[in-house]
């Protein structure tokens, strides 16, 4: 069936050379399945521990749907804030959601945000001078420890000298400043040396639960339990003291974050989910192009901007995809084993010679492009054999959601 819910042109009908259709790049999502994966992450989330929660993230582009649409939907999976990614978003946010708290994930230690209020607004302070810059505005912020991530975040004896500074103290023993945690972004692999733990910190922590916990859990409780001594030392009055003793976490299991738990189990937990929230169940997610011009090509003829031949007895198929749609674009792959290296020196070598493949499959079968991507659309090549599609006809694309934007997303 069609997007409109009329039925798609049928496979293999004639060619007619110049026949067009409607270009749309579509994101489909089987709907109750997709959420019901997402409400099971955040109960498993709960799961871990007693005061632990999930907190949605809808930046960027809003994982492909929409930050918007992503936020109406994160506050019915959970109460509470939603993080975003910057101010810009931040602000967009607030603006069409007037009663939600929002969590700035990236550092706004030297950045203008007089413009959001103050109640609703959590800003992430990486810095020291982030800290004097917060401390002169007031408001409320979580502090961002570095992590071996090694991307944003003050070490320990930084973020001490922060804190310790007397207009940081002076905000915070007048209410003006408020600490709503520490926040800790973490690798997505796991280090092979985390940047912390202390000798100290597996002294004062079960043994048990540390001999068992992997790598990035351990640097977590080992943050955790130095964040309380800090409290500790700060003499903020309680009701302060247990808003600032909340660890944001980014990219930990389940598991993990039930070790980090049992390890301090004084302190909040705040799992901040993104790709794993909205994107981990791939088979609800559907991508399709909308072929929208087919043309059967004589051998000699050339095609495209840039007039290049086709394979001998190809069809040049025109679907909806482009460059400003996010397809053809590409993000330096992480090719970590021998074969996923091979794979990437191949590819490179092919389009080193004018051959790309696309992300655009017919039939179970991955097509070549005739050339680069065009601005909304793409020129492929239905090699000779293959049933042609006809105009209106869906071809899969694989793409990354982060970094697509798609002309419709259909619910099922």
């Amino acid at each position: 069936m069609g997007l409109s819910g009329t039925p798609a042109v049928a496979q293999g009908v004639p060619v007619v050379p110049g026949q067009e259709a409607g270009v749309t790049l579509a994101l489909h999502v089987a709907t109750e399945q997709w959420r019901a994966h997402a409400a099971a992450v955040v109960a498993g989330v709960a799961a871990t521990g007693p005061d632990a929660a999930a907190v949605a993230v809808v930046k960027g582009n809003g994982y492909g749907f929409g930050q918007l649409l992503l936020a109406s939907r994160a506050r019915q999976l959970a109460p509470g804030p939603i993080a975003v990614g910057t101010v810009a978003e931040a602000a967009e946010l607030l603006a069409a959601e007037p009663d939600i708290d929002v969590v700035i994930l990236e550092p706004v230690d030297h950045q203008d945000i007089t413009a959001l209020p103050a109640d609703r607004t959590v800003c992430t302070v990486a810095s020291v001078t982030g800290l004097l810059a917060a401390a002169e505005r007031g408001g409320r912020i979580v502090v961002e420890g570095l992590t071996s991530t090694h991307r944003f975040g003050m070490d320990e004896a930084e973020l001490a000298e922060g804190l310790a500074r007397r207009p940081v103290a002076a905000a915070l023993a007048a209410g003006r400043l408020t600490i709503d945690g520490l926040a800790l972004h973490l690798p997505i692999a796991q280090p092979t040396g985390p940047r912390r733990p202390t000798a100290t910190t597996r002294r004062e922590l079960d043994p048990d639960s540390w001999q068992a916990a992997t790598p990035r859990a351990r640097e977590a409780m080992a943050w955790g339990w130095w964040w309380t001594q800090v409290l500790d030392r700060l003499g903020l009055p309680e009701p302060a003291r247990r808003r600032a003793n909340v660890v944001w976490l980014s990219h930990l299991a389940d598991s993990e974050l039930a070790a980090v738990g049992q390890a301090l189990p004084a302190a909040a937990l705040r799992a901040r989910l993104g790709t794993r929230l909205w994107l981990q169940d791939k088979e609800s997610l559907r991508v399709s192009a909308t072929v929208a011009a087919v043309h059967p090509v004589d051998s000699v003829e050339t095609v495209g901007y840039r007039q290049r031949p086709g394979p001998r007895g190809a069809t040049l198929v025109v679907v909806s995809g482009g460059t400003r749609h996010g397809v053809g674009l590409a993000a330096p792959a992480a090719a970590r084993s021998w074969r996923q290296r091979a794979t990437a020196a191949g590819s490179g070598a092919l389009q080193a010679t004018g051959r790309a493949m696309s992300p655009f499959r017919w039939q179970g079968r991955r097509l070549w492009y005739a050339e680069p991507p065009h601005l909304s659309v793409s020129l492929l090549w239905v090699p000779r054999g293959v049933v042609v599609p006809a105009v209106g006809d869906e071809l899969d694309c694989t793409v990354r959601f982060t970094t697509t934007t798609f002309d419709a997303v259909v619910w099922e």
